[in-house]
């Protein structure tokens, strides 16, 4: 039964981590913007192939504007990336509040009367409680900082 429940708990938790690595593919889809085909060569491959003064990194944001991605420097400088990785980091944290929130809640739930599970429920649940307050606490300073000072 144990064995069961870490399955399909972490089956859950994948579906909910991978889930937005999905929604740009939605949005190409939406917008009409057409997939291309990155296998065949063209005239502008062979140009930058046989051209000896372009790097790699030219080689790079060439390929980044055929994908319909942006290169400018704004868009995809240090401070923002960075950026990007802590609110990541605060929405698993986020996440890990809700898996904890649920585990609490079921010891609670399957503690039939036994006090001391119930109290190590309540411990699990204050302790998560806590943790949300941090990380909210650390979402709305870093979202200040971002918004205020580095954009």
């Amino acid at each position: 039964m144990k064995n069961k429940l870490k399955f399909y708990l972490l089956i859950g938790i994948s579906v909910f981590l991978f889930l937005p690595l999905f929604n740009n593919v939605k949005a190409q889809v939406e917008n009409n913007v057409e997939f291309q085909d990155f296998t065949s060569s063209s005239e502008e491959d062979e140009e930058i192939k046989s051209s000896k003064s372009n790097h790699i990194l030219d080689r790079m944001e060439s390929i980044a504007k055929k994908g319909g991605y942006s290169t400018n420097e704004n868009n995809a400088s240090v401070p923002r990336i960075v950026g990007l990785i802590i609110n990541a980091l605060l929405s698993v944290t986020g996440l890990i509040f809700i898996f904890l929130t649920v585990i609490a809640g079921f010891r609670w739930m399957t503690s039939q009367g036994n006090e001391e599970t119930v109290k190590k429920a309540t411990k699990s649940l204050t302790a998560a409680v806590i943790g949300l307050i941090i990380t909210l606490s650390a979402w709305t300073i870093w979202n200040f900082i971002f918004v205020n000072l580095i954009l």
